[in-house]
């Protein structure tokens, strides 16, 4: 009967969301945008999840797959009707191909191939006990497997793809676990990445010849002798000539036109490799790999192509790369071969690694952070993957296998890594000698943390430790520190080069070393550079380890906002602040926050030529932290060519000021206030303990420099918050450099209220703030939490 309007409006909704969408082509666009939104969404949060046991970002992309994937929500019959119709997968399962190409080229741009020869006879070891062990478990155990899994391929094929699971390893992301967990500078570390990268190019190169099997054997019959020679010669065009059409092409790194020419340049030679025999991820990766890292031109690609490729295509390829399975009903997961080949793959690179430290007489735990190392599972996985089904040596029962024990793989390691490294950490049982300046004596030797982000910090930097260098009797160690941020970007471009003029870290990390060491060769005391590579969230612990290592005096930090030309400022990073706040509650010593407003100018050529007649002045309102920044002045002031001015404020109440009225207190709140009516004597004890301090500390300062006469002492009558910044204002025109503490004095508290940095402190706050109108630069010192007095109770 055919369907009445009645009939038609009693229907409801739709069978299928995308059912009013008019058109086979429609339909498909917004089938692929919603997967997209659901694989980024995934994505990200799971690597939220997994960043709190240190899993690298491979693994979120890779768990995010799965769930989206036919091992999840492929299952659910209703799911698979809405988000994978038939046809609709044909789409997805064409947009991920292509973007799986991307993945492999960005892939082969982050392998150092400079990484193969830096090596020693110990890796060359551990790759050959890596592979011998991973074949004979693989040849042992595969009857075994192919009874638990009942594939539909052969058994000589599955005993092969065992045996390459096994063997293979992920050096991108064990390098990215390395540096996270701070294993990068270490032996053992650095061990890992070479055993790594030797292993993963000698099983990719198994790979592409696997998939020229075909060619080599026609070759071999003389059906068509040419083709074998151009199949070799496809390389060596890689090298010598469409890489460096790339870096030709990629002159302008900032154009986009330029970047799809590479894009395209890469589609082109990845479909010329499949036409000569090669996979297309074989090609791809080839190509990545053999692109000249001379002249920037692979960190551009790799910061550019960065987003897309782990974000998108990554997760959309690993999802539909067994589109096979969408044609027919899915089998349930073999839970048993999984955690066998997991076990098994684990004990091949364990057992190698523990015998290897045996051997080399090197301590049991590095052995098995090496093995445990190796087991992080990477990019060349999905290159395995796709050749391994593109010559039908597995189906999807194996994929379905294989990519649960990568990822288990990869939760094992990072866990058993996290256990090592707490197992075996040293207590620190080191003693700071340096805990502050005040107690100094004025000939005592300065110790300066100096840490800066950017090039954007090192004028300032240069010419706040020249500040500090005073006369030639003046003694002054310096340790400056570069604080790089890691994340998966900068981790792609840290892979532990000897030559790392050419990355976008390294780069700028040559910039700023170049400068400090030309600063060194000009005078005379110690000045050591480092470079630390942290989360942010936990960046401060590399800071104070590095300030008890040196017994520093004085920590120095760079603060979280740039001095505009408008005279404002600008925040650059607010999680540099929350870092910043991070350093002053667990340094051990006083912290000095600088703020930048053109001290050393802006470039470092202004830093090289700089001029030292600068006004400085010490703002003191009282308290420890104020008495710390006065002794740091003090020591500017041994300087030639530096005149400091203390400036000591007084504060007046107005005449007639009404009290504030007290609130009224009820019943139930009587044992508080007796507690407080018994700590007031100890609170106003303790004030005028401080207020002693102060005048004890303004005397003998005094007395310390009665003969210098670049020191200068003055007192200002301060009434008003608005009094007290008119005077700012004035001084402001007579200095380059505000030296104050905190000035969380009584007074100064009673005058004015942090409002948006309240760890700077009132004083701190108000000349920091990024609508003032001062235009010196500001040194905020702060008294370390673990040095602060306070009042105890008897």
């Amino acid at each position: 009967m055919a369907p009445t309007a009645e009939n038609s409006l009693a229907c409801g909704c739709p069978a299928n969301i995308f059912s009013s969408v008019e058109g086979v082509a429609e339909r498909k666009l917004y089938i692929l945008f919603v997967q997209l939104c659901a694989l980024m969404v995934l994505v990200r949060l799971w690597h939220m999840i997994l960043r709190l046991i240190r899993l690298p970002q491979y693994t979120a992309e890779l768990l995010a797959a799965i769930v989206v994937g036919p091992f999840f929500l492929g299952r659910i019959s209703w799911v698979k009707a809405v988000l994978f119709s038939p046809e609709g997968v044909n789409t997805l399962v064409g947009f991920s191909s292509t973007g799986g190409l991307l993945v492999a080229f960005l892939c082969g741009l982050e392998m150092d191939p400079s990484l193969i020869w830096i090596h020693g006879h110990r890796a060359w070891l551990n790759i050959l006990g890596i592979v011998t062990l991973s074949a004979a478990l693989g040849t042992a155990t595969s009857d075994m497997l192919y009874n638990m899994i009942d594939p539909r391929t052969s058994r000589g094929h599955f005993r092969f793809v065992l045996s390459l699971f096994f063997t293979i390893t992920g050096s991108p992301a064990l390098v990215r676990q390395a540096t996270e967990m701070k294993l990068g500078s270490t032996e053992v570390g650095k061990l890992g990445v070479w055993v790594a990268v030797l292993n993963d190019v000698a099983c990719i190169t198994v790979m592409a010849l696997m998939t020229l099997l075909p060619v080599l054997s026609g070759a071999s019959m003389m059906e068509s002798p040419l083709e074998p020679l151009i199949a070799l010669a496809y390389p060596v065009l890689a090298y010598f000539f469409v890489g460096r059409l790339m870096c030709h092409v990629m002159q302008d790194r900032g154009s986009d036109a330029q970047l799809m020419v590479v894009m395209g340049i890469m589609l082109a030679y990845t479909a010329m490799g499949e036409v000569v025999g090669y996979n297309g991820m074989v090609a791809s990766f080839m190509l990545g790999i053999m692109v000249p890292r001379e002249g920037g031109v692979v960190t551009s690609l790799v910061d550019r192509l960065y987003y897309p490729a782990r974000f998108v295509c990554l997760p959309m390829y690993i999802t539909f790369m067994t589109h096979v399975s969408w044609a027919g009903p899915i089998e349930p997961l073999a839970v048993l071969p999984v955690f066998i080949t997991v076990i098994l793959s684990t004990t091949a690179k364990l057992a190698i690694s523990l015998g290897m430290a045996w051997v080399y007489k090197t301590p049991l735990h590095d052995g098995l952070i090496l093995g445990f190392l190796l087991n992080v599972r990477s990019f060349p996985d999905l290159i395995f993957f796709a050749v391994t089904v593109e010559q039908r040596m597995i189906d999807v029962r194996i994929v379905e296998v294989v990519m649960v024990s990568s990822f288990l793989n990869s939760l094992v390691a990072a866990l058993a890594l996290l256990g090592i490294i707490r197992v075996n950490k040293k207590p620190n049982v080191m003693i700071s000698t340096h805990s502050g300046m005040e107690e100094q004596s004025i000939g005592a030797e300065l110790h300066l943390l100096v840490c800066l982000h950017n090039v954007i910090d090192v004028p300032c930097s240069i010419n706040l430790i020249e500040s500090c260098r005073g006369h030639g009797t003046f003694s002054l160690s310096v340790n400056t520190m570069h604080l790089i941020e890691y994340n998966e970007r900068t981790a792609a471009q840290l892979l532990y080069r000897r030559d790392i003029t050419h990355m976008l870290v390294g780069g700028e990390w040559k910039q700023i070393s170049d400068a400090f060491e030309a600063y060194r060769s000009k005078v005379a005391f110690s000045m050591r550079h480092s470079t630390t590579i942290s989360f942010f969230f936990n960046m401060y612990e590399d800071i104070c380890g590095r300030a008890k290592e040196v017994d520093a005096s004085m920590i120095v930090l760079p603060y979280h906002m740039l001095y505009r030309a408008d005279g404002k400022m600008q925040v650059r990073n607010l999680a540099i602040r929350k870092l910043n706040q991070r350093v002053i509650s667990h340094a051990p010593c006083p912290v000095g926050i600088i703020i930048n407003r053109g001290l050393g100018g802006t470039t470092l050529r202004s830093a090289a030529h700089m001029s030292h007649n600068r006004n400085v002045l010490g703002l003191f309102f009282g308290g420890p932290s104020d008495r710390e920044a006065v002794t740091l002045g003090g020591r500017l002031a041994e300087h030639p060519n530096i005149s400091f001015t203390l400036v000591n404020f007084l504060f007046t109440r107005p005449n007639n000021r009404p009290e504030q009225a007290r609130p009224r207190v009820s019943s139930n709140t009587a044992r508080v206030r007796k507690s407080q009516q018994k700590s007031t004597p100890k609170l106003n004890s303790f004030a005028e303990n401080e207020k002693a301090l102060d005048q004890m500390f303004l005397d003998s300062f005094r007395g310390k420099h009665e003969k210098n006469r670049r020191v200068f002492y003055e007192e200002r009558i301060v009434k008003t918050k608005q009094n007290l910044v008119a005077t700012l204002q004035a001084l402001d025109a007579e200095c380059t450099l505000f030296i104050v503490g905190q000035g969380q004095s009584l007074a100064a508290a009673g005058l004015m209220m942090s409002t948006e940095c309240p760890e700077l402190g009132p004083v701190g706050d108000l000349l920091a703030h990024s609508y003032s109108s001062i235009t010196s630069s500001v040194l905020v010192v702060i008294q370390s939490s673990s040095h602060k007095s306070f009042p105890h109770e008897s």
